[in-house]
């Protein structure tokens, strides 16, 4: 029984072999193409998934770059509507102070107040076109870092950490553009008490400009920051 069985067994294998193997250089030759058959599928494949990444990255970003300059003329029209209604209440004011600036009788000392009052409006319309400028200068620049991002990744490589350092720069740039905005609708004026306290008076309403002014300043200097850490991230 066992030897019946050894046989057919023998005699499978005889006939697979007869009828599934073919000669060796024939075999070989079919195997080499299979391979490189195999090898340019492979390659056509990573290379249609390449293009196809390349693709929606490039359409990820535009859809990104036209969400942000829609974000970015608004603010700006935003802004220069502000600036607008403080130049209105800056002019109603005028008259108001005028009034009073009688308090104060020597005219010397009228005139030195007068002009401190207007120059302070005009400090602050000048930081404001300082701050603008600077944004501008962060939002391109952190264009140029996301598009170099977008090359990255399209290439293969890991751009994560490099991701969440430009969403961090987009947040600080937008807490900064928020300051400015509410910078831009602000005004001063002297707050005139008495004639002997002009002097104090005139302090204290350069001190309320200067602290506002710092606090958007520190927001500026917080988006360059940002902006500095993501140019700073390696692709691995």
């Amino acid at each position: 029984m066992i030897k019946i069985l050894l046989v057919s067994v023998l005699s499978f294998f005889i006939l697979a072999s007869a009828g599934a193997f073919e000669p060796a250089e024939e075999t070989g030759i079919k195997a080499r193409e299979k391979a490189r058959d195999l090898r340019q599928n492979v390659k056509q494949e990573v290379k249609d998934t390449r293009e196809n990444i390349k693709t929606e990255i490039k359409e990820t970003r535009q859809n990104v770059k036209e969400d942000l300059k829609a974000k970015r003329d608004d603010f700006k029209k935003t802004v220069e509507e502000k600036r607008m209604k403080a130049k209105e209440t800056i002019e109603a004011k005028r008259t108001e102070f005028k009034e009073k600036l009688n308090k104060v009788k020597d005219e010397r000392k009228r005139q030195a107040v007068d002009r401190i009052n207007t120059r302070l409006n005009e400090l602050n319309a000048n930081r404001i076109n300082h701050f603008l400028q600077i944004l501008d200068k962060l939002d391109k620049t952190l264009d140029r870092i996301a598009e170099r991002i977008d090359r990255a990744e399209a290439s293969g490589r890991e751009v994560s950490a490099a991701r969440t350092a430009v969403a961090e720069a987009e947040n600080a740039i937008a807490s900064a553009r928020s300051a400015v905005e509410a910078q831009s609708g602000k005004t001063y004026d002297i707050n005139i008490t008495s004639e002997s306290a002009v002097k104090n008076d005139t302090g204290k309403a350069r001190e309320v400009l200067h602290n506002d002014l710092k606090a958007v300043n520190e927001a500026i200097k917080a988006a360059h920051e940002a902006v500095k850490k993501a140019a700073t991230i390696r692709h691995e």
